[in-house]
């Protein structure tokens, strides 16, 4: 009978012992660092025993994605701080960490145009989604007229909303003829004895003109009302 329990708590220690030695995997880590561009964010990662990342950027979006890399962010308003937390997940469990963000507060131009520091512009396409505003190209974007959302395509103007408008913080503005230039110059390329010639595709009424141009500062702006 003692040799019975002996061998018992050999058994036991031996179990003991193996558990103990038993190599444990870390938690992950993860530390956030960031830069913001006027609404828009680049997260950066330094992480360890980690795999994969599950990001609320606070302001109702979220990602899941596999990779440390940098992920960028666009935020809806300006001069409003948000919460952003990250569960990192990794073989030896999860782990959470958070950082706050505030957006600076942009004038309408910078919100057009992305600002100074965004030197090759910030590209846009007018949405049937929304009304259109016509624009003066100053400081404040003085509203000249306002048209209801959808009226390009009432006025078989459809291919305007393929037209790509890239907006300069110096006030200018250039125009990508991607549907045919429906209305990205019209009015211009009239008003300057531009040549303008019937679009090739069929599905509007619009002239387009010959050849791409940029238009000068001076020219009135059109930009999606938000």
């Amino acid at each position: 009978m003692k040799k019975y329990f002996k061998l018992v708590g050999l058994l036991s220690l031996g179990i003991i012992f193996f558990e103990a030695c038993k190599p444990v995997t870390p938690l992950p880590t993860a530390t956030i660092s960031l830069s913001v561009a006027n609404n828009v964010v680049t997260f950066n990662l330094s992480t360890t025993n980690s795999s994969a990342y599950k990001w609320n950027f606070g302001d109702g979006d979220s990602a899941i994605v596999y990779s440390s890399a940098a992920i960028t962010h666009a935020y809806p308003k300006d001069g409003t701080t948000y919460k952003v937390s990250l569960l990192v997940l990794g073989p030896g469990g999860e782990r959470t960490t958070s950082a706050t963000v505030t957006i600076p507060t942009m004038t309408q131009m910078d919100m057009l145009t992305g600002g100074s520091s965004f030197v090759n512009g910030k590209a846009w396409r007018i949405s049937a989604s929304y009304g259109i505003s016509l624009a003066a190209p100053d400081s404040i974007m003085t509203v000249v007229d306002n048209f209801q959302s959808g009226i390009l395509s009432s006025l078989q103007l459809s291919l305007a909303y393929t037209d790509q408008f890239i907006f300069f913080s110096n006030g200018g503005y250039t125009i990508n003829n991607l549907g045919g230039g429906a209305l990205a110059g019209l009015a211009y390329c009239t008003a300057n004895n531009i040549t303008n010639v019937p679009p090739q595709l069929t599905d509007s009424m619009a002239l387009t003109y010959a050849t791409p141009y940029t238009p000068p500062c001076q020219s009135y702006l059109f930009a999606q009302q938000q």
